[in-house]
């Protein structure tokens, strides 16, 4: 659409010339309106309508009978919900269910959350996805639950079928672990590619869903990419998201909060995964109750470059195929006041690492090293290690209260 001025005089011509009323008194002519000036916007308007509410050609929904099919229009194009709204997932649902509002069911998340893409979500109103007891298989090369109102929208799996595990539930095999997974959840979504993506508004919570890899990619990203372009992974983030009742394996890395980003998680699973468990780079922020990230090829909890990682309630970082917990110019606080509840125990490596300035805070924590490596702590390149209570330790590098390995040190007490 473009501005049309009133016709002046002839030979004269203001683009942005103003309307004037007629005044007879005070010897003032009305404005005379250029036909566009009546005709375009008339024109653009059941433009809209017809392409919005009709098959796009002219005239296909224009009713002179019906002043609102403007604001119908804008609905359309970018549909709001006003109220709470439950939209549904369900095994034998559809791509593209006729009426989701109405309670028909999309046949898994993706599906859900490409249609959820084309709506607005009103401040103070919640949108929840109930993700139906099955399993749903996602071939997409990520679940990109990226949405400006990601905070207003929840993801909720049926209730699980048993208790969420413990650690002593676990084999440290593969085949016998992803069995008991399955067995527990009741909502189980198996990841050809990349897994949840909650970039730009992040997400307000998943809740009793468990995500199996193929062997490679990610689990669940919070955050963006490096460049934070819009156009790529994660969109506009950095983003946060909450987790409940929470399971990745075999993936790459089981949980990444990345760049800024944050994810915080009650009762959470990342084993069996070919790398890490659970990283947070970037200046990123983890944190936990109840985690078990056990039994990956590399660390159980990484944190890299600026990031921030607080475990409480229960952790176990046991039988990684380096480190229990691995901090590189990043920092940690872990455990509780119940003996026992924090492990890093039979780690390939080192049951806590502290690399280049990195500072960790344990309390109460098993590091027994049995079946693993030689040292429950290391520290270098200036970095710190507290341990407040701790059981089982084996080596420590430095000594305990001694300065050692560039200018590193180690506490126990």
């Amino acid at each position: 659409m473009d501005y049309n001025a009133p016709l002046l005089q002839p030979g004269t011509f203001d683009p942005d010339a103003g309307y004037l009323d007629e005044n007879s008194p005070g010897g003032i002519l009305g404005s005379v309106p250029p036909a566009d000036a009546i005709e375009a916007p008339q024109r653009e308007i059941c433009w809209a309508i017809d392409n919005l509410l009709g098959d796009g050609t002219w005239r296909s929904a224009q009713d002179a009978g019906d002043l609102t099919q403007l604001y119908q229009a804008i609905l359309a194009a970018a549909p709001i919900t006003r109220t709470t709204t439950i939209i549904n997932v369900a095994p034998g649902g559809s791509a593209n269910p006729a009426d989701p509002i109405a309670g028909d069911a999309f046949d898994k998340l993706s599906s859900a959350f490409a249609w959820l893409q084309g709506r607005r979500v009103m401040p103070g109103v919640l949108l929840r996805i109930l993700i139906a007891e099955g399993v749903y298989t996602e071939t997409a090369d990520l679940l990109d639950l990226s949405h400006p109102d990601g905070l207003s929208i929840t993801i909720e799996g049926a209730d699980m079928l048993n208790a969420f595990p413990t650690i002593g539930n676990f084999a440290d095999d593969a085949d016998d672990d992803e069995a008991m997974l399955r067995a527990r959840f009741a909502v189980k979504i198996d990841c050809l590619k990349d897994g949840i993506v909650a970039g730009q508004g992040g997400i307000r919570l998943i809740k009793n869903i468990a995500l199996f890899g193929s062997g490679s990619y990610i689990g669940a990203h919070f955050g963006s990419t490096n460049s934070l372009n819009p156009n790529t992974f994660g969109r506009a983030g950095p983003a946060f998201g909450s987790v409940l009742n929470f399971a990745t394996m075999g993936f790459a890395t089981g949980i990444v909060a990345r760049n800024a980003g944050a994810c915080s998680g009650l009762n959470v699973l990342a084993v069996h995964n070919s790398g890490s468990g659970v990283v947070a780079n970037n200046m990123s922020l983890f944190t936990a109750n109840n985690i078990i990230s056990s039994y990956n090829s590399d660390s159980g909890l990484t944190c890299i470059d600026g990031s921030f990682a607080e475990i409480g309630q229960s952790g176990n970082f046991d039988g990684n195929g380096a480190h229990g917990v691995n901090l590189i110019r990043s920092q940690a606080v872990v455990g509780g006041e119940v003996p026992g509840t924090f492990t890093a125990r039979g780690n390939t490596s080192r049951g806590i690492n502290a690399d280049k300035w990195s500072r960790f805070d344990g309390r109460v924590m098993d590091l027994d090293m049995t079946g693993g490596g030689t040292f429950s702590a290391f520290a270098n390149d200036g970095s710190q290690i507290f341990l407040d209570s701790a059981s089982n330790l084996g080596s420590l590098s430095p000594a305990n209260n001694t300065v050692g390995n560039n200018n590193s040190f180690i506490r126990s007490a």
